[in-house]
């Protein structure tokens, strides 16, 4: 059992966890761990919104965005995802990662360009992008198993042994290292800003974003009824 916060992060603590020393997770949970070198990391999400079924002018557009990927400077991973959402609209996001914030910048404004900007050609749908680059120091992962891994986690370096920080109320917050010193309490107003044909959202620091995937595929019997039935209704 080790914590959760890698060893080049922890630092002496001023603000405790919400568990005892001794306390002892009901079932092993793991977590990315990634190089010392890396100091921020970037996830960046390219959105498209559309009524129906995607036409052929949205999949040029999730074809034209994947090979902006292949170009210099490009993610070392990404993702697609797919949804319908409560107004009806089929979202399509394609979700891209860098563990080197300098990287990104290089290649991020041409894609940004294309994808929101006055370039863009918009026949029927629409798009957005959502950029996130939290520091190591601010954001944390969790996995149930070993030997698959997700979303940023696929650039980590290796994972960890079994943590104890997870299984608790206010759990994801102690396996954050910034938690060992800091209260995290939101700070700033949001507000956006017009960039163009762009409207540009900034949050206020230390706002809260947990992207969470579930995968349910290696259960049986019991324990997939128990997901179905249960755990995945309160996800929805």
């Amino acid at each position: 059992m080790e914590s959760a916060i890698p060893e080049h992060l922890r630092s002496a603590r001023t603000r405790h966890r919400r568990v005892p020393d001794d306390y002892a997770p009901p079932y092993p949970s793991f977590v990315a761990r990634h190089r010392p070198s890396v100091e921020r990391v970037v996830m960046a999400y390219f959105g498209v919104q559309t009524r129906g079924a995607p036409s052929k002018a949205v999949e040029q557009a999730m074809a034209g965005i994947a090979a902006h990927f292949e170009a210099n400077g490009g993610p070392t991973h990404w993702d697609r995802a797919r949804y319908v959402d409560e107004a009806g609209f089929t979202n399509v996001v394609t979700v891209a990662y860098w563990d080197d914030r300098a990287k990104f910048d290089g290649w991020f404004p041409r894609a940004r360009d294309g994808w929101t900007g006055d370039q863009r050609a918009s026949e029927g749908f629409g798009t957005f992008i959502e950029v996130l680059y939290p520091s190591v120091e601010g954001y944390e992962t969790l996995f149930s198993s070993l030997g698959r891994s997700e979303g940023i986690a696929v650039l980590a370096d290796s994972m960890s042994a079994e943590v104890q920080e997870h299984a608790y109320w206010g759990g994801m917050r102690d396996r954050i290292p910034k938690s060992q010193t800091s209260e995290m309490a939101p700070a700033g107003v949001a507000h956006a800003i017009r960039d163009g044909a762009r409207i540009r959202v900034i949050p206020h620091d230390n706002v809260c974003l947990i992207r969470s995937g579930q995968d349910w595929g290696d259960t049986e019997t019991t324990e997939r009824k128990m997901y179905l039935e249960d755990v995945e209704p309160v996800l929805r």
